[in-house]
């Protein structure tokens, strides 16, 4: 667990993931920097900091009140519990975000992030390609088999 309530740092820099907990309470950090995951609970209470940046999940609880926050950046999934408090406007941001992913993933936009190992993009070059494989083969009038 880290606890940056009396440390001077003002960045996480390149650090890319912190197993545990995190404590941001009243501290110097402004920015997350290359920070994409949290494995345990963050706490954002009276910090500096204003948006989430590259951070896309958080493994336990939230804290957002009284936070400087108004950017949830690349944020898509905090496993537990969320304290708000006063940041309502906060929290429909990220309700918003929750259902555009579950709409994206129930219609296959976005199919690479669900685990089949291919971007949206690569599906869609290898159903062109098919398409237009499969034209061609139609003209000849070839058999597919």
């Amino acid at each position: 667990d880290l606890d940056f309530s009396n440390s001077q740092i003002k960045t996480l820099g390149q650090l890319q993931s912190i197993g545990g907990s995190v404590e941001f309470y009243d501290s110097q950090v402004e920015t997350l920097g290359r920070l994409e995951k949290i494995g345990g609970d963050a706490v954002f209470c009276y910090s500096e900091i204003k948006t989430l940046g590259e951070l896309e999940s958080i493994g336990g609880d939230a804290y957002f009140e009284s936070s400087e926050v108004n950017d949830l950046g690349q944020l898509k999934s905090i496993e537990g519990d969320i304290v708000w408090g006063d940041r309502n406007d906060l929290e429909e941001k990220y309700e918003a975000r929750k259902k555009e992913i579950e709409r994206r993933k129930l219609t296959g936009q976005d199919i690479g992030k669900a685990g089949f190992g291919a971007s949206v993009e690569e599906c869609d070059n290898t159903n062109k390609f098919l398409n237009e494989q499969l034209a061609k083969k139609d003209k000849r009038g070839d058999t597919l088999l």
